[in-house]
């Protein structure tokens, strides 16, 4: 019965939660002139790399976090503090960092540059049932 209960509680909680999303999507429509759609593949170079630094931000924070990990294993706190400095976000050292992402960063300077191009961002929603 318990069981029965927690699948019918997960069920709702599911049903519950894909009505929170948005329902629709974003249409990337091109300018259609050549010197604008090769502005709009500027823009998706830059995304890219912007991307891939995020990426690579990423994977430091995480490598600097791991550093830290060994660095107050089997050391009690008053040490630890004294030997060892937290890593913050993006690098920066001794402040309480959390989690961060660039990503959505990255893709609110697309779409700016894909506009500014020529471009045009219309939202879509999805058919009613």
């Amino acid at each position: 019965m318990k069981r029965l209960l927690s699948l019918a509680g997960a069920a709702t909680a599911l049903v519950l939660l894909s009505a929170c999303g948005p329902s629709g999507r974003y249409q990337y429509d091109l300018p259609k002139d050549g010197y604008s759609q090769a502005c709009v593949a500027q823009c998706r170079m830059q995304k890219q790399q912007c991307g891939y630094l995020d990426d690579s931000k990423r994977r430091l924070q995480e490598a600097r976090m791991d550093a830290y990990h060994y660095c107050v294993a089997g050391k009690d706190k008053r040490q630890a503090r004294k030997d060892c400095a937290y890593p913050g976000t993006y690098g920066g050292y001794g402040s309480y960092g959390g989690g961060y992402s660039a990503f959505s960063s990255c893709a609110d300077d697309y779409d700016q540059c894909f506009t500014s191009c020529g471009g045009t961002i219309r939202w879509i929603p999805a058919p009613t049932q």
